[in-house]
């Protein structure tokens, strides 16, 4: 199982793409993490994908499946964000939906990527970076969304684990 097998075009479409590429197509990476999670915790796969035929559908179904219940509220913000994109040729991300997708997720992992996101611009003391808040809303909006990918990228590990298809220290990061 390669769990990071799409992350350079992952990053490379974060900051190739405009407002509207990044929205749709972050949320196409997120779906993924969800269908691979899905596909590897289900015991008949073909069952699954007609149960599971929209974004939501699919959370609900990883939910269903061991997905920590935490990621559901920031999985439906997103899906909400890219249906309200899906239909705007002009569309911008705006500073509200950015702080509902943040606000979605528990003060737990907030504070967590945030404290990382925190130690990642000190540590690489860059002149002129600004802190999360500060950041531009599609800026915060990519952080969100590697974010929550990371974070299903974790829970397919930890579900591999658990079923014994991986060992611990094959899922340490590298």
């Amino acid at each position: 199982m390669d769990f990071n097998a799409d992350d350079d075009a992952f990053y490379a479409m974060l900051y190739r793409e405009d407002a509207l590429g990044v929205v749709i197509k972050g949320a196409i990476f997120v779906e993924n993490q969800l269908i691979r999670f899905i596909e590897e915790n289900v015991v008949d796969a073909k069952y699954a994908d007609s149960a599971a035929r929209s974004f939501q559908g699919r959370s609900d179904l990883a939910v269903a499946l061991g997905l920590a219940q935490r990621f559901r509220a920031p999985l439906k913000v997103l899906g909400e964000i890219r249906n309200g994109f899906a239909h705007k040729l002009d569309a911008s991300i705006e500073a509200e939906p950015v702080n509902r997708f943040l606000n979605s997720f528990t003060p737990e992992d907030r504070e967590r990527f945030l404290g990382s996101y925190r130690n990642t611009m000190n540590r690489q003391a860059w002149e002129g970076v600004l802190t999360f808040a500060q950041s531009e809303p599609i800026q915060q909006f990519r952080v969100l969304v590697i974010a929550l990918r990371a974070a299903l990228i974790i829970a397919r590990k930890q579900s591999a684990i658990q079923r014994g298809d991986l060992s611990p220290d094959d899922a340490a990061p590298r």
